[in-house]
């Protein structure tokens, strides 16, 4: 194969891996939208004991919780340390969970993580948008300087 025809595809492959990459994202963080509008919205705040704390790839929060005399267990995980405190084994702290279903329930603040979680969606948005408008373009221009040289 010509050099010029591998620079091309090479191009278009990333051009490809952007795109996919953003709507992925887009995916990604957009699946999470449901739990937390819900949870920001009609989640109760109830005390609940630190079980385990992991720090391997992020942080990540287990949790035990009594809703009517019945026990539930959850974690939360997160890679900034920071959105997740300094929790400790043992320790008392407060969980969201849903009345309607509290087998859901999340470490975090609700509408903060809601905040976040929103702003991801249009960040990928975006992304998604412009290397979907763009990526086109940069081909173009590409082949249109290989022809010209």
């Amino acid at each position: 194969m010509k050099r010029r025809t591998l620079n091309w595809l090479a191009v278009l492959v990333i051009a490809n891996v952007v795109v996919g990459g953003s709507v992925f994202g887009l995916a990604y963080y957009f699946r999470e939208i449901p739990k937390w509008t819900a949870l920001a919205e009609d989640g109760k705040r109830i005390s609940a004991r630190v079980t385990s704390v992991n720090v391997r790839r992020g942080r990540e929060v287990s949790f035990e919780y009594f809703v009517d005399g019945k026990r539930f267990e959850g974690s939360s995980r997160s890679y900034a340390a920071s959105l997740l405190g300094t929790a400790a084994v043992g320790e008392l702290t407060y969980v969201s969970y849903l009345s309607t279903n509290p087998e859901i329930a999340e470490y975090e603040d609700p509408p903060s993580r809601l905040g976040r979680e929103w702003t991801n969606v249009c960040v990928f948005t975006i992304m998604a948008l412009l290397a979907t408008v763009w990526s086109p373009f940069a081909i173009i221009a590409y082949v249109v300087s290989r022809l010209r040289s």
